[in-house]
């Protein structure tokens, strides 16, 4: 049935089936449709892409954010996720730091800065 099938964890697997990719877990139950042009390791977790838009699984096989985002990018050990300019920090594991409302993000020395409208770049997290 699928083209191409490689092991990412102990139980999951990203799978091919006509162009596009998925993941299933070792009962060959589907947890990610078929539907995405790529899906690759991203710190803890996946990243999918499909459409031109992107978003994010964790090691599970769960959706945690949809495909509908402009950019995602990692930031030392920290996910950048964008939507129609604006964008919000995520740990590694993409659990969601801030809201949806900056416009970047920037390590300076041993802090994570946040880029603010009118205001400029702004403090938000020390990192140890």
């Amino acid at each position: 049935k699928y083209k191409k099938f490689e092991q990412i964890e102990k139980d999951l697997f990203t799978t091919k089936l006509n162009g596009y990719w998925g993941i299933i877990n070792s009962s060959g139950k589907i947890l990610v449709k078929n539907e995405h042009e790529k899906i690759k390791p991203l710190l803890n977790i996946y990243l999918l892409k499909k459409y031109d838009k992107y978003g994010l699984a964790n090691k599970k096989g769960e959706i945690i954010f949809e495909t509908k985002y402009d950019n995602i990018k990692i930031l030392d050990e920290y996910i950048v996720i964008k939507k129609d300019k604006k964008c919000a920090l995520l740990d590694s594991y993409g659990n969601l730091l801030t809201d949806i409302e900056y416009k970047d993000f920037r390590l300076n020395r041993n802090s994570v800065e946040a880029k603010v409208p009118k205001l400029g770049w702004i403090k938000i997290l020390e990192q140890e």
